[in-house]
């Protein structure tokens, strides 16, 4: 997982998924042995695939979201 200042914060660990199917948050890990998790919504995934994800929010923002 890298954000849009372009600062490696994890990998991720899960994605949330809604009744429909459709995908609403994913949870990152992070941290020595990725002990700690982040719930980022949807909306601010910039892109993803097999070997890179996108935040569109900086690091400052990724340490202030919920564990």
């Amino acid at each position: 997982m890298v954000t849009r200042d372009e600062h490696t914060i994890g990998a991720l660990h899960t994605v949330a998924i809604d009744g429909d199917g459709k995908p609403t948050e994913i949870v990152v890990a992070t941290g020595l042995l990725h002990h700690d998790h982040r719930t980022i919504p949807i909306a601010q995934v910039h892109a993803a695939d097999g070997e890179l994800n996108v935040l569109t929010i900086t690091r400052a923002a990724y340490g202030a979201a919920p564990e």
